[in-house]
């Protein structure tokens, strides 16, 4: 089981101004923070951040079989630009047919491939239905996907929120994680 660390406090940042002084690192992303939910009948959950706060480590154990019909997801991106004081939705995917979505992942050119392709690449195979065990997610990093450079330095929260919507709609995972990016 891994252990869970979590950097969520704006205040152990530095600012966006400062970071901008760091072109000598190139293009850096990191992770600043994780809140991650499960529904304890189904599922728990924990992360690591790495120390260099590119890359994160995730494991989820599903505790329950998981009927596959009927199970989405949602994803959203926001980003507050600098000198901003709210976040704005940048990209907002809703109601993704999680089964239909893991079958056509790779066959077909879509933005989810590009803005995925590290966490499935570095992941424990992810079939439909899910079956009772762990889920490995390791070494999630954005460094070599190309949407980062046609993103604006800032700070950003990627959302990811898994139902199962058929008679009670029942959360299975709600994870939020908060990222900074610099140039």
């Amino acid at each position: 089981m891994l252990e869970h660390r979590t950097y969520s406090s704006d205040d152990e940042l530095t600012t966006i101004e400062e970071d901008r002084g760091r072109v000598d690192q190139g293009e850096r992303l990191e992770y600043t923070g994780i809140q991650l939910y499960t529904a304890p009948d189904y599922a728990t959950a924990s992360y690591v951040i790495h120390s260099n706060r590119t890359k994160f480590d995730l494991e989820v154990t599903v505790l329950k079989e998981i009927e596959m019909h009927d199970i989405f997801m949602n994803m959203k991106l926001k980003m507050k630009m600098v000198d901003e004081e709210i976040y704005h939705t940048v990209y907002n995917w809703k109601r993704i047919d999680v089964c239909k979505f893991l079958v056509s992942y790779g066959k077909e050119d879509t933005l989810f491939k590009y803005f995925l392709k590290s966490a499935i690449q570095n992941s424990t195979q992810l079939n439909c239905p899910f079956k009772i065990g762990t889920i490995h997610m390791r070494n999630f990093g954005m460094e070599n996907n190309w949407m980062i450079s046609t993103l604006p330095v800032g700070k950003y929260r990627f959302y990811l929120e898994v139902a199962h919507v058929s008679g009670e709609s029942t959360k299975l995972i709600t994870m939020q994680v908060s990222s900074i990016l610099m140039r």
